[in-house]
C-alpha cells in the first residue's frame, strides 16, 4: 500500500479537471510537509489554462509543487501513486475512473466533488472516498488507515472478480462457436 505523503490533484489538463476549484479549496488548510503534484500530460485542450493552473499552484506552493508534462509508461505512472497519500479529482462527471480504481488498489485517500456522480456511487457500495468540498483541516489530508485502504481494495477486488467471472466465461461462450 502507498505510504506517501504527497497530494495528487486532477488527471489530465483538461478545463474539466477543475484544478482551480481543487485550489480554492486546498489552499485554505495546511498541506505543509507534502507536495502537490499535478498530471498535465493528458488531453491538454488549452494551453492558456495549463499555464494558469501552472501559475496560480506555482504562487501558492512554490518549490512544493511539481508537475508532470511528459507522458509516463503505465508502469511508472501506476508506481507514482505509491507516493501519494491523497488523490484529488475535482471533475465534476465521470472522468478519472482509471486513475481511481488505482488508488482503491494502492490504499490511497480519494476525494471526487460532490458534483461527480460517482462519488455517491462509490460510497453507496461502502468505499471510504470523500467529498472534496468537505475538506476543511488538514486532518481531513490524513492518509487512510490500514483497515480503510485494506476494506478499498477488497471493495475494488470483489467488483474486479465478479466481473470477470461474469464477462469472461460469457466471452469464452460466445467466441468458442467461432473456434
Amino acid at each position: 500500500f502507498s505510504t506517501g505523503s504527497n497530494i495528487s490533484v486532477g488527471h489530465s489538463a483538461s478545463l474539466s479537471s477543475n484544478h482551480l476549484y481543487a485550489l480554492d479549496v486546498l489552499k485554505k488548510v495546511d498541506t505543509k510537509g507534502s507536495n502537490i503534484v499535478l498530471p498535465l500530460s493528458y488531453t491538454i485542450q488549452s494551453e492558456v489554462y495549463r499555464k494558469a493552473v501552472v501559475e496560480r499552484y506555482t504562487q501558492e506552493y512554490g518549490d512544493r509543487v511539481h508537475f508532470l508534462f511528459d507522458y509516463q509508461d503505465l508502469d511508472t505512472y501506476r508506481k507514482g501513486f505509491l507516493n501519494y497519500k491523497v488523490a484529488i479529482y475535482p471533475c465534476w462527471r465521470q472522468e478519472a475512473l482509471a486513475n481511481v480504481s488505482i488508488c482503491f488498489q494502492l490504499g490511497v485517500k480519494v476525494f471526487l466533488s460532490k458534483h461527480n456522480p460517482c462519488l455517491e456511487y462509490y460510497q453507496d457500495r461502502g468505499y471510504y472516498i470523500y467529498a472534496l468540498e468537505d475538506i476543511k483541516s488538514s486532518d481531513d489530508l490524513k492518509p487512510l488507515t490500514k483497515e480503510q485502504q485494506i476494506k478499498n481494495k477488497e471493495l475494488y477486488d470483489n467488483i474486479y472478480s465478479e466481473r470477470e467471472n461474469l464477462v469472461i466465461p460469457n466471452l469464452t461462450n460466445y467466441f468458442s462457436k467461432y473456434v
